[in-house]
C-alpha cells in the first residue's frame, strides 16, 4: 500500500479556502475589534498628572562644605560627606515608596475614599463619581460595619504613582494616575510637599542631636586645635540647620509643576477597534493557511 506524498498547498488553494471561510473572515475581524472597542468602553478613562523634580541645589550647602578640611572629622563622626546629597535625595524616593509614608499621606489627607471607591468621572459636574455600594460621599461614610483601614489603601496608592528617577541627572518624574484628573494633580502636589516636609524634620532632628553632642563635646575637650576644629563644625551645624529651616524645596524643586490633564492616558477606542480588526485579520489567516493546507493533503 502506497502512501500519498505530503502536498505543500499553492496559492490557488489558499484563495479556494478564502472563498470558504468567507464568512469567518468578516465575522472574526469584525467580532475581535467590537471586542477590543467594548473592552476599552467599559474600562474607566484615566488621567495622568506629572511633575518634574530636581535635587535642590541648597543641598549643597551646610556639611557638604567641610570637605576641605574636615573630612576627616566628619568621617569619624559617621558623615559621609562626598555622598551627603545623592543619599538624601535617594532616600526620599524610597520614603516616598514605603508604607509609613504612605500611611501618613493617606490618613493626614483623607485619601482613602479616592483610593477604594472612585469608580469614575463626571465630565459635566467635574466630580469623581463613587461607588454608592462603597462610599456615601453626600455624607461622607462607609457602607458596612466599619471603614477600611489604612493597610489597604496602601496597594491601590502604589499602583497609582509612578516614580522614574534620571541616575545620570538625578531629575525626577513624579506622576499620579487616577479616574479624577483634579485628584491625580492634587496628589502630586502633596507628595512633593509631604516627602519635602518629612525630609526636613527628620533632617533637623538629627543636627539638633549632633549640635547637642558637640556642644557638649567642646566643653569636655581641652586640646586647643580639636576644640577648634569642632568648633568649626559646630558652626556648620548651624549654618545647616538655618538652611533646613529657609529651605521651603527641601529635597526636591519642581521644575515642571502638576498641572489638570485634560486627556486621558492611553489609546482611544478607535485605536482599540483598528488593534482588534488587524489580530483578527492574522488569527483568519493562520486558520486560512491551515485549512488550505489541510484542504491540498485530504483525499478526493
Amino acid at each position: 500500500m502506497s502512501q500519498k506524498p505530503l502536498i505543500i498547498f499553492s496559492s490557488e488553494q489558499f484563495v479556494q479556502s478564502a472563498k470558504a471561510l468567507r464568512l469567518w473572515w468578516l465575522v472574526v475581524p469584525l467580532f475581535l475589534g467590537l471586542t477590543f472597542w467594548g473592552i476599552k468602553a467599559v474600562l474607566p478613562t484615566e488621567y495622568e498628572a506629572s511633575a518634574v523634580l530636581a535635587p535642590s541645589e541648597e543641598r549643597t550647602g551646610g556639611l557638604a562644605e567641610l570637605a576641605g578640611g574636615l573630612s576627616g572629622l566628619a568621617g569619624l563622626a559617621g558623615i559621609d560627606i562626598g555622598a551627603l546629597r545623592l543619599n538624601n535625595t535617594q532616600l526620599a524616593i524610597q520614603i516616598l515608596q514605603s508604607r509609613t509614608f504612605s500611611y501618613l499621606i493617606i490618613e493626614k489627607y483623607g485619601l482613602m475614599p479616592h483610593l477604594l471607591a472612585v469608580e469614575g468621572w463626571d465630565e459635566e459636574k467635574q466630580q469623581p463619581i463613587f461607588d454608592n455600594d462603597i462610599y456615601d460621599a453626600s455624607n461622607q461614610n462607609w457602607k458596612g460595619n466599619k471603614p477600611p483601614e489604612l493597610w489597604e489603601g496602601y496597594a491601590p496608592l502604589r499602583e497609582i504613582v509612578s516614580i522614574e528617577n534620571d541616575r545620570t541627572t538625578r531629575v525626577v518624574k513624579l506622576a499620579v494616575t487616577h479616574v479624577d484628573p483634579v485628584f491625580a494633580k492634587r496628589l502630586v502636589e502633596i507628595l512633593v510637599e509631604e516627602i519635602n516636609d518629612y525630609m526636613r524634620a527628620s533632617d533637623k532632628k538629627k543636627i539638633t542631636k549632633q549640635i547637642d553632642y558637640l556642644t557638649s563635646t567642646v566643653s569636655e575637650i581641652q586640646q586647643a586645635e580639636v576644640q577648634q576644629s569642632l568648633l568649626y563644625l559646630l558652626q556648620e551645624q548651624y549654618k545647616r540647620a538655618m538652611l533646613i529651616e529657609a529651605n521651603k524645596d527641601y529635597v526636591y524643586e519642581v521644575i515642571d509643576p502638576a498641572v489638570v490633564p485634560q486627556k486621558p492616558v492611553g489609546f482611544s477606542g478607535l485605536v482599540w477597534l483598528i488593534v482588534g480588526l488587524i489580530v483578527g485579520v492574522f488569527l483568519m489567516l493562520t486558520l486560512n493557511i491551515l485549512h488550505a493546507y489541510r484542504y491540498a493533503n485530504t483525499d478526493d
